[in-house]
Parts: C-alpha cells; structure tokens; sequence
C-alpha cells in the first residue's frame, strides 16, 4: 500500500486489490465504462458478477508478473490499473495494462499515481521488463502521461476502435525497463 497526497493535498491511497473490494470494483467499472468513450469496455459489457470479479482480483494476486491496483480517495475507489504479464516463458518479461480514472477525478493525478505504483512494482519484481499499452491516438491527456513516464510509440493500429460508428485508430506504446533505474 502506498499513500500519496493529489495535488489539491487530499490523501490517495494505492493498493493491490483483494476479493474483499470484488463488489465495489464491479461499481466502479460500470460507472467508468458509462462515463468515457476511451476504454474498450462499454457500460453492458460489464457483466462479471461480484463473485466472478473475487476469482479474477485472486487470479491477479497469485501470479508473479500481474497486478491489479486500486485508487481509494476518501474510501471509495476513484481508479483501476490492471497489468498482466505474459503466461508463457519467453513472453513473461513482457505485459500490458489498462488504467481508468472516474471522470470526476481527471486531471487530480491519480493516473500518475497510478503509473508510480505500476512502475515500482515492475522495478522492484526483477520479472517485468517491457510494459505495453494500447491508447485511441487522439487521446491527448492519455498521451501525454505515457510519454512524461518514458513511453514510446511502437506502432498504430488502424480504425481498431469504434466509438457509434466512427473508427479510430490505437497507438501501441511501450517502456522497456532497465533492472535497477530510478522511478
């Protein structure tokens, strides 16, 4: 657990997520999914009940290269960073995450904070060398983060996404991390 203060001075609490938080996750994930047009998921697409989402936050906690993160602000959680690693030998050094923020909370650095806590894991874990993202490429806030952290556009995945029948294109992103650079 790592506790940050945003830049308005309030307290961020970052943790691994337990099967204890499996109720409270599908709520976020519902009012995320509804409330940005730039993740994957839509609102109907969550459909993991809250004993589904226990077995998925228990299968993150037993594997040496995943991590699912939560952001509390005043006890409710505010954001979600999953990682997972590769599950085969010669991929394993290498994963991507997802990361959402409730809207009502951009722009307080809880992404930043997020992608800290990502960082130091992989860093400290001797397992993660390589950590990849796909980002709609005219998400312009998303960009600039990943780039202020050191990632570097790898490639473009052409009219990969499609928001109410407008096709957009994925920018594929990654970090390569050196074993013992700072965060």
């Amino acid at each position: 657990m790592r506790q940050y203060r945003l830049d308005d001075g309030d307290p961020l609490i970052i943790r691994e997520a337990e099967p204890a938080d499996a109720e409270r996750i599908v709520s976020y994930l519902r009012q995320v999914a509804g409330e940005s047009d730039a993740l994957a998921l839509t609102e109907e697409e969550v459909t993991l009940d809250v004993e589904q989402q226990r077995d998925v936050i228990t299968d993150y906690a037993e594997g040496d290269n995943r991590l699912f993160l939560v952001a509390e602000w005043e006890g409710r959680i505010v954001g979600v960073l999953t990682f997972e690693g590769g599950r085969r030998k010669r991929v394993a050094h290498s994963g991507e995450f997802g990361m959402s923020v409730l809207k009502a909370h951009w722009g307080r650095s809880i992404g930043s904070r997020l992608m800290d806590s990502l960082l130091d894991w992989a860093r400290e874990g001797n397992v993660i060398r390589k950590i990849n993202l796909r980002v709609k490429a005219d998400n312009q806030r998303a960009l600039a983060l990943y780039r202020k952290y050191g990632f570097r556009r790898e490639g473009r995945l052409i009219k990969e996404f499609c928001l109410d029948g407008t096709y957009v294109d994925l920018d594929l992103m990654s970090l390569w991390l050196e074993p013992d650079s700072p965060s």
